[in-house]
């Protein structure tokens, strides 16, 4: 095999697997952000629910009032974090913490019915009774990983959800 009918095959290769992409409907999405659409938020004054909305303002997610975008509501329903035992160790000490963090929410976007989602995530934390300063300060830490991760869950359910309406 030549060095040409090597580079032609691999051309060939490349314009059949774009034509069989095609032809089954596959595309590639275009990067919509959440500062687009007309977010409204609603949730109590919790310690979570304010973190998550100075995340949104970090993100430059705010309402736009526009009526040409989409009406995105989204209602905080439960936003918690709890703490569990992970592991014990000598003298039935704790020598690590599960931390889980749930977030459910109404999700409703324009007319359509509104739906309940649910995001949950855990992550285990180290524990040294003689620096419990430095466990708080982790738990804030694994707190804005959470926070964060929802935020991408959310604006993945939004945008899959707008996708299905199309």
């Amino acid at each position: 095999m030549t060095v040409n009918s090597f580079a032609f095959g691999k051309i060939l290769s490349l314009l059949m697997t774009c034509f069989i992409l095609s032809s089954c409907g596959y595309e590639l999405r275009s990067v919509t952000k959440l500062s687009n659409f007309n977010f409204d938020l609603k949730a109590d004054e919790t310690d979570l629910n304010l973190q998550l909305k100075d995340r949104l303002k970090e993100k430059k997610i705010f309402s736009n009032p526009s009526q040409d975008v989409p009406q995105i509501k989204v209602t905080i329903l439960n936003h918690s974090t709890e703490r569990f035992v992970g592991s014990i160790g000598r003298a039935a000490r704790t020598t690590q913490v599960r931390l889980d963090y749930k977030l459910s929410y109404q999700l409703k976007i324009n007319d359509e019915p509104p739906r309940i989602e649910i995001f949950e995530d855990s992550s285990y934390i180290d524990f040294n009774q003689a620096d419990l300063l430095s466990f708080e300060d982790e738990i804030k830490l694994v707190t804005k990983v959470f926070i964060n991760k929802a935020l991408r869950n959310l604006e993945f359910k939004i945008l899959r959800n707008l996708n299905e309406v199309k």
